[in-house]
Formats: structure tokens, sequence, C-alpha cells
């Protein structure tokens, strides 16, 4: 289909340029730019854009799509504002499972589970569900807390904790409940896996999600299971999004290596994720100061370990995204691409990653720009997370949290993504969060000389996050020959304030230059 979007003021992110024109969509592709009326040299529909901002779609550069799209129908934790409310929910659905014996997995699954005041003790939990097994995993994703019966099911008692990973246990040495990092591992084999259909149904679900906020492309955490699911959607053209997918089986094991990278029009599949330690709402993220209770956070593999993966991974021409939130484990990652980088292997110009970067060395700022690796971020991370710090940092860590203008001035790309289903999929947080800094409660507990302006958030949205995916001028830009992957502002974003940015809305997305919005012009 040829498509003429005119009387539309085109923004481009690479450049920032904003200036008013036209843009032909034909074969899917941007096929004519122009600052006056274009004619289209045939029959086309023309589309008048009323003067809106037109831009090239939102890339998350960060999500778990399945489980985002299966968080879409599970308990969600993070929904109540009481820990009374959430029993309350809790003791309904095992109520609907043993109702229904064989519902979904015959659990009680759920996410978004904050620590604090909101978490129920183990009595609470039996009392909530009697025999029916809970998991609710933490908002972060590093931790769950389990009832009696699950604990039950992975046999807890009397099981040392397993390396990176700990079993929270009273004064008396009795299990809380709760797991984290490689102990929250024991509980998922014992969970019936959802079905290929339900997966399936998951990423369809995920992928209605993301359209609705002006996301055509993601970066995706993905399992070796759920690959032919994609691949099928695709054949079947019903894959709307451009999805780069990272292979995400735990900290990888040899059979990761017997897939090669893949490439499609709308799946590549070339990088290998792995983990150097938690998260910081499970206070296990790697710190070089202690946690204020004393804690030093968790590498959640071995350094040898995770060396060797690391080296495996580049030797058989995989790109690296590597999770290290803490500054310790940032430093240990940096430190091992330096050294890979002296045994020849390719490291610089590949757009290796680490992932979240949440708190860095002033020291190791440069160390980025100098090796060429890509600090990929989540704004809405700040908001989260800085809820805590009053309870859980020094001030030695406090200062080196969240330094993103400095990143950005490292001269690289900052792709920039939600985490979802950690966090909401709505970019809108990003954009308010990026630019203030505030927690969610409102607070302030850092400076905002790091924060980032609209054109430097849209640009790590877009333009970053896609060229850090590799997709190079196919996405991310207003260029010829790039995907028309599209999206028209009701409003105009840089033009908005703070509160008119928190309710933006979406008024058409186009994928491939197909309308994949139900309200699309």
């Amino acid at each position: 289909m040829r498509m003429l979007l005119h009387n539309a003021r085109l923004y481009d992110p690479r450049s920032g340029m904003l200036r008013p024109g036209s843009l032909l969509m034909e074969g899917g592709r941007i096929a004519r730019l122009g600052t006056a009326r274009l004619e289209p040299g045939g029959p086309a529909r023309r589309v008048d854009c009323a003067g809106r901002l037109l831009m090239p779609g939102i890339y998350d550069a960060h999500v778990h799509l399945v489980f985002g799209g299966e968080a879409l129908v599970r308990l969600d934790a993070s929904r109540h504002g009481t820990r009374a409310d959430l029993l309350q929910e809790i003791a309904q659905q095992a109520s609907a499972v043993n109702q229904t014996p064989d519902r979904r997995a015959g659990w009680v699954l759920g996410q978004g589970l904050q620590p604090g005041a909101l978490v129920p003790t183990l009595a609470e939990l039996d009392e909530a569900t009697g025999s029916v097994p809970l998991c609710l995993d933490t908002h972060d994703l590093h931790s769950c807390l389990c009832n009696s019966s699950a604990l039950a099911l992975i046999g807890v008692e009397g099981r040392p904790d397993p390396p990176g990973g700990e079993v929270e246990r009273d004064t008396a040495g009795r299990p809380t409940g709760l797991l984290r990092e490689n102990a929250a591992l024991w509980v998922r084999p014992v969970i019936p896996a959802a079905s290929e259909s339900e997966r399936r149904a998951f990423i369809l679900a995920a992928q209605h999600h993301a359209h609705q906020y002006g996301i055509t492309g993601v970066g995706d955490n993905l399992r070796r299971a759920d690959l032919p699911l994609y691949q099928q959607l695709e054949a079947e053209d019903r894959l709307r999004l451009r999805i780069q997918g990272w292979r995400n089986d735990g900290n990888l094991n040899p059979d990761t290596f017997e897939l090669e990278p893949l490439f499609s029009p709308r799946l590549r599949v070339d990088t290998l994720k792995l983990f150097a330690d938690g998260a910081l709402g499970s206070c296990s993220a790697a710190l070089d100061e202690p946690y204020l209770d004393g804690r030093r956070g968790t590498l959640v593999a071995a350094p040898e370990d995770l060396l060797h993966w690391m080296r495996l991974g580049l030797e058989r021409g995989w790109r690296l995204a590597v999770h290290a939130i803490g500054d310790l484990a940032v430093a240990r990652v940096l430190d091992f691409f330096a050294e890979l980088g002296r045994e020849g292997l390719p490291t610089r110009g590949w757009r290796h990653r680490i992932e979240h970067a949440q708190f860095i060395r002033p020291e190791d700022l440069e160390r980025f720009r100098q090796l060429e690796i890509l600090p990929s971020i989540q704004p809405l991370h700040c908001a989260t997370d800085q809820d805590g710090f009053a309870a859980r940092l020094g001030p030695a860590s406090v200062a080196r949290a969240f330094p993103w203008h400095s990143l950005l001035e490292a001269g690289l790309p900052l792709p920039i993504g939600t985490d979802w289903p950690v966090e909401p999929l709505d970019p809108r947080f990003n954009f308010v969060h990026g630019l203030t800094r505030l927690s969610r409660s409102g607070r302030r507990l850092i400076g905002t000389d790091e924060a980032l302006s609209l054109p430097e958030l849209l640009r790590g949205m877009t333009w970053d996050a896609a060229h850090a995916a590799g997709w190079g001028e196919e996405l991310g830009c207003l260029t010829l020959g790039a995907h028309a992957d599209l999206l028209l502002w009701e409003h105009n974003p840089l033009e908005s304030s703070i509160e008119q940015l928190a309710g933006l809305r979406v008024h058409a997305l186009w994928s491939g230059g197909e309308a994949v919005l139900e309200d699309a012009v």
C-alpha cells in the first residue's frame, strides 16, 4: 500500500530536526520525504496529519516480552496499597484454583511485589492459600515470595543456600518464604510450564500492549523454547514488532551454542544475555559500599564463569548484553571486556552493552567510551528504586546513582528502555522521570544535574536504541529507505509540560507502512 502522510511536523530524533512536511510510505519503507507538498506520483491513500508531530516509532531497548504478556493476566501485587488488600486477592485466586483444578498451573502466580511493609508473612500467606502453592515475583524479578506449599515442593528445609542466592530466614533459622537471586531459580522447575499456545498468546498480547504506547520495536530477553513461536508468527505475518532477541537462558549453558545468530526482516537474534549481579530492590546489586544493613549484594556468577561465557560468546560471533547494576559489578564487567579485547576478541565496535548500569564509579565513566561498551538504561528505575535509597544506601552509593548525562557525554549511543514487566511499558514514565529524576512518591534524593532533556530521551528511545540493536539506518530515524515504523502523537511532546507529557497520547501508529492501532487514521 502507498500512503501519503501530509501536513505533518516531521521530527527526526537522530538529528533533532523538526520541520513541516510530508512522507510517502511504499512497500513498507519510507519512499519520499519533503518539506513541501509531496505529489506521490501515483494512486496513494492520503492522510492529513493536521500539523501533528510524526516521528519514528518508539524502540524499547529492554523488555521481557513473553513474561510481560503473561504478567498482563497474572496477579499484580503493585496494584495494592495495603497488605490486607493483597492477601484478599491472593485468597480469591487460591479459591479459584481450588474450584477449577485444571486452571493454569494450579498455582497462584504473580509479580510486582515491593519489599517492605506490604510483604505478607509466611503464616499470612498460608492462611490465605491453604494447600495451593504460591509464588510472587518481586518487582525486579530477582527474588520471589513463596508459601509453605511451594517451599515444600522445592525442599527448602535443610537445603544449603546456592552460590549467588539466599533463602531468607528468621532469627530462629526458619524460612520466611523469600528466595533471593539464584535461590529463586529453585521454584521455576516445579511450576508447570505454560503451554505453547499460551506462550504464543502472551506474545500477541504483549505486542498489542506495546502498540498502545507507540512502540514498534523492542530488545527482548527471549528463551530458546520461545524462539520457534516468534518465527511462526513472522511466517504468518502476525509479528508487528521489530525484535532484537537476546538469548536469555539463565546464565547460559553449553546448549546455548547449538544455535547460531539469525536474521530476518522482523526478527534478529544475535545477542547473549548474561548476569553479573542482582537488583537493588532485593539488595542484591553488587556495590562497592555496603548496604546500610551490612550486605554487599550478590555476584550471581563466579568471576571465572562469567569471563568464560563472555569469551565463548565472542569466539562464536555473538554480541553480549551483561546485566550489571551495582558499581562493583559494572567495574568487573568492564574489566572483563578489557581483558577479552587484549586477547584479540571482537569487543570495540560490536555494540556490546551493560544493561542497567545504575551505579558507576566516577573513574569507570570514561572506560565505557574507551572500550566502546554501551550503557543501556531505564530512567523509570530511578523512580522506583529511589524511594528505597534512604533505608538501604550510604552516601557514596547514592552519589554514584544514575549518571545518565555523564554517560551521554561519553559520545556513545544511550539506548533507553523500560525493563517491562519490571516497570510499566509506558514510555511516558521514562519521559517524566528522565526529565525530573523524581521518585514514584515524588521525592528526589539525587540531583538533577544528570537529568536528560526530552530530545535526548526521544533519541535514546528511537535512534540510539535501534542503532545499538544493530538495525543500522533502517530504524529509529526519518531516512529514505528506512522501515515505515512511524508514530503520530496526538499532541507535540516537544511543546508539552511535564503534566502534559504524562498524559500524552498516540494518535496513530504504523509498522511497515500498515496501521497497527484500531483507531489509527
